[in-house]
C-alpha cells in the first residue's frame, strides 16, 4: 500500500513523500513541482536528476506511481 506525505525540509523544501505501508512505513520516493508547474515522482528517495514520472495534475500522478508501486 502507498501512503502520499506532505514534507518540507530545508534542502528539498516542500515535497510530497511517496511511503509504502507493506513492511512498515518507509520512504520509497518523492514528489516535487517544478517551476513549470509540472510534477515529478523521483525513485528513489535520494534521486535528484532523474524523474521516473512526470505529470501536470497531482492527482493522476499519485495515481499513476500508487498503480506501478502496488
Amino acid at each position: 500500500m502507498i501512503k502520499f506525505e506532505r514534507a518540507s525540509t530545508l534542502g528539498r523544501g516542500t515535497h510530497i513523500k511517496v511511503l509504502s505501508t507493506t513492511r512498515g512505513l518507509h520512504p520509497i520516493g518523492r514528489i516535487t513541482e517544478g517551476q513549470d508547474k509540472v510534477y515529478r515522482y523521483y525513485e528513489p528517495y535520494s534521486n535528484e536528476l532523474n524523474p521516473t514520472y512526470s505529470h501536470t495534475d497531482l492527482e493522476d500522478l499519485e495515481e499513476v506511481v500508487r498503480y506501478r508501486r502496488s
